[in-house]
């Protein structure tokens, strides 16, 4: 499975261009991270934080004073990887492979997607935020197909996101929300034999972190 493997050139002193697999990471909480959907994730490993699958991209950075402007072209999303039959985490059923619903009918992974992301510190704040189309795979249906097999439905989506982050003394807050408009809302079978589709969510999250130094040198940190 691919994870950061990609190359990078500066053409200007301001300017980036990039090609490969990436993993990123657009949130700064720790563990509930509404912001964080560009990679796939191994569903197989550890349910707190899923290791992330690279994405295949073509991106351009552009830098500016405390700040930077990113444009990224997705031409294949990757498959997240769901447990075996025989893993602990697993539904003891194959799960086949997924089906990616387009409003023109069902596609497949090289479905082109896209997003623009703009980032900025200003004193104490960092701001970011991001418009990002592609297919979810945090949110999915888990479904039957024509022959009533197990498999997973992605449906495209249009999805914003706002965070900001706030240093004061010891003190770091950290606030995100993040919107998703789903462009097709076609129904499928769930596997409880229900026919569902997906409806557009808003979700957001408050973070607090508190770090503490010691005399002897050591540091603390306590989340909420």
């Amino acid at each position: 499975v691919a994870e950061d493997l990609y190359y990078s050139t500066e053409v200007k002193d301001f300017i980036e261009l990039g090609a490969g697999y990436k993993i990123y990471n657009w949130s700064n909480l720790e563990v509930f991270r509404p912001a964080d959907t560009v990679n796939s994730k191994n569903l197989d490993t550890d349910i707190e934080k899923f290791e992330k699958i690279g994405e295949l991209s073509l991106y351009a950075n552009m830098f500016m004073p405390n700040g930077q402007l990113s444009i990224y072209f997705f031409p294949k999303s990757a498959d997240p990887l769901f447990p075996t039959k025989e893993s602990r985490f697993g539904l003891n059923i194959p799960v086949e492979d997924p089906i990616w619903v387009d409003k023109d009918g069902h596609t497949s992974n090289w479905n082109n997607s896209g997003a623009i992301r703009f980032t900025q510190s200003l004193g104490a704040v960092d701001f970011q935020a991001h418009i990002l189309n592609h297919y979810d795979r945090d949110y999915f249906i888990l479904g039957l197909n024509d022959e009533l097999a197990v498999v997973p439905y992605f449906f495209r989506v249009n999805e914003s996101s706002v965070g900001l982050q706030h240093s004061a003394d010891q003190y770091l807050t950290k606030f995100e929300v993040t919107h998703k408009n789903y462009q097709d809302e076609s129904e499928v079978l769930s596997i409880v034999g229900t026919a569902v589709k997906p409806k557009d969510f808003s979700v957001a999250a408050l973070g607090l972190e508190y770090d503490q130094s010691f005399d002897h040198g050591s540091t603390g940190k306590i989340l909420i």
